[in-house]
């Protein structure tokens, strides 16, 4: 029997929503307040959207845009805190800066937009909450007198069905002046501050991001507690020159878990989920933000090489997932030995064949007690599991056609 499509308002073909409890079966069994299914029914299904279209108008040194593209709001290069392509795109307004203004002894660049996103047909059956009005703001500088040094502080905000949102996340105030949450919005803001610092002889590089998922109650309390819903980005990276070659170490550390994990006094908050926003920092069921997702962290290294015509690349990753998770609802009957955690090694080798480039990538995969399955069934062994992949990329280069008068 074929199964039973229908065509949602957010563009994409969609099954009916399990009726129990108006929540659906697919629907990720551990958060209420996020729209992260683990599964995406148990159908085929399809989908068709505009993809990374966008109309922009360039005026002066302002530019205005209207766009389905992603947004990569953040210093990191893997994971960034707020803003990544994990998720699909969405329609937004977005306004800013084509290049950094000279403002004083400060080159400043300014970016906005306003848009919406969308729930996933795997998460409730509540038809009314089936979109969010998605806000954001940065505001970087880089002083004359520090070359390569960029500072920036960036919000995004989640606002159930409010059209005027805009201007709140725009106003630094709101993140720390409580009486802005008696407003009665549905709202959800993810703030972080940015850096990065460049050194253009050396070949080094240095970036970091430091975010909060809920704002704090006021001075007293950001002083005390500084590392309260906390998540954080460090990362560096080394350019090497040596004739035509060139070489590039690099690592990146994310850290997106409780700060405590035995703190319960102020209840546990998981990073992109919350209670009136209930879709939590997602977009048609996958994550706005970093890739591996709430409760998680991260760290990668890795080394890259290019020369003439080829090109190598090699990484080393381990990622312990949904630790919120893990210490809220096994790590008292299982210590440290059930943890959800992956090493991924990478090799990635390229080559130019006249108008093409072709690139092989080869992972592999070691993964320790997925989802926790094993201690969700009293298992007395833990699960192992090994995956292998590989990909070929073939590209062209359409030769340009050169007119002359």
């Amino acid at each position: 029997m074929l199964p039973e499509f229908a065509w949602s308002a957010n563009g994409e073909f969609s099954f009916p929503r399990s009726a129990s409890s108006g929540r659906s079966e697919f629907a990720h069994p551990d958060y209420s307040g996020i729209d992260w299914p683990k599964r995406f029914g148990n159908e085929p299904f399809a989908a068709m959207d505009a993809g990374q279209s966008y109309i922009r108008l360039d005026l002066g040194p302002a530019y205005a845009t209207v766009s389905h593209e992603n947004l990569w709001l953040g210093a990191a290069k893997l994971y960034p805190i707020l803003l990544s392509n994990t998720a699909p795109g969405f329609w937004h307004l977005r306004l800013g800066t084509r290049a950094p203004v000279a403002v004083g002894p400060f080159r400043v660049d300014v970016q906005a937009f306003w848009g919406s996103v969308s729930e996933s047909s795997f998460f409730d059956g509540n038809g009314a909450n089936d979109s969010n009005i998605l806000v954001g703001s940065t505001v970087s500088m880089e002083a004359r007198f520090v070359p390569g040094l960029r500072i920036g502080f960036a919000a995004v905000g989640h606002f159930a069905d409010q059209p005027l949102a805009f201007t709140p996340v725009l106003n630094v105030r709101r993140l720390v002046d409580t009486s802005v949450g008696k407003s009665g919005l549905d709202s959800n803001t993810i703030a972080a501050l940015l850096a990065s610092w460049v050194f253009p002889q050396a070949g080094f590089e240095v970036y970091g991001e430091w975010g909060r998922e809920e704002r704090p109650l006021d001075l007293g309390d950001l002083l005390r507690e500084p590392d309260w819903t906390q998540a954080y980005v460090f990362g560096v990276g080394k350019l090497i020159s040596a004739g035509e070659s060139r070489y590039r170490v690099w690592g990146e550390l994310v850290h997106l878990g409780q700060s405590a994990a035995v703190r319960y006094g102020r209840g546990f908050v998981s990073y992109y989920t919350h209670s009136g926003v209930t879709q939590g920092h997602t977009n048609r069921g996958q994550l706005l933000g970093a890739a591996i997702g709430p409760g998680s962290d991260a760290q990668s290294l890795g080394i890259e090489a290019w020369w003439t015509s080829a090109s190598f690349g090699a990484s080393l990753q381990r990622v312990r997932y949904d630790d919120d998770t893990y210490y809220q609802r096994f790590a008292r009957f299982y210590g440290e030995s059930r943890h959800d955690a992956e090493l991924t090694t990478e090799v990635r080798l390229g080559r130019g064949l006249g108008p093409f480039d072709v690139t092989l990538v080869g992972r592999r995969s070691r993964r320790y007690d997925r989802d926790f399955l094993a201690a969700r069934t009293g298992a007395s062994t833990r699960q192992v599991e090994s995956n292998w992949n590989m990909q070929l990329d073939l590209k062209w280069n359409a030769p340009q056609v050169l007119s002359r008068k």
